[in-house]
C-alpha cells in the first residue's frame, strides 16, 4: 500500500511543481526598447556562428515568432489538466483502499482455509479411530 502512497505523494509534488510553472507571466517591456538580439552582431562580437543545425535544435528559425499562444486558451488547458491529475491521484488513492480491503479479506479468508484444515484433519481421524478393526475392543485389552 505505501507503493500507492508515494506515488500519489509524487503526483501531488508534480501537481504543485505544474502550478508553480505555469504561473502567468507579467508583461515584459524591453528595457530601453531594446530590440531583440540579433545573431549577426554576436558574430560581429566574435562569437562562432550558429550553425543551422544547431539552431533548428535550439528551436528552430530565431526570426520566427513565437508560438501563438492565447494566455486564457493556455490556462484553461492547463486547468484541464491539473483536474485531469487530481481526479488520477483520487481514482489512485481508491485503488490503494480497494488493495488495503482485499488484503484484508485474503488473510481472513487465509484463516479460515486454516482452520477448516484443522477441523478436516480431526474428523478425518475421528472416521479413522471410528472405523477401526479393533472397536469395540476394550482399550485395556489393547
Amino acid at each position: 500500500m505505501s507503493n500507492y502512497d508515494e506515488k500519489i505523494a509524487r503526483i501531488s509534488e508534480l501537481t504543485s511543481m505544474l502550478k508553480k510553472a505555469f504561473q502567468p507571466m507579467p508583461a515584459m517591456a524591453a528595457p530601453g526598447g531594446a530590440p531583440p538580439a540579433d545573431p549577426n552582431a554576436a558574430a560581429a562580437a566574435g562569437a562562432p556562428p550558429m550553425d543551422p543545425a544547431m539552431m533548428a535544435a535550439a528551436g528552430g528559425d530565431p526570426n520566427a515568432a513565437p508560438p501563438a499562444g492565447d494566455p486564457a486558451q493556455m490556462e484553461a488547458m492547463l486547468s484541464e489538466m491539473m483536474a485531469a491529475i487530481e481526479q488520477m491521484a483520487g481514482a489512485m488513492e481508491q485503488q490503494g483502499q480497494l488493495v488495503g480491503q482485499l488484503q484484508q479479506q485474503l488473510q481472513q479468508v487465509q484463516q479460515e482455509h486454516m482452520q477448516m484444515g484443522s477441523q478436516m484433519q480431526m474428523m478425518e481421524k475421528a472416521l479413522k479411530d471410528s472405523m477401526s478393526p479393533m472397536e469395540g475392543v476394550p482399550a485395556e485389552a489393547m
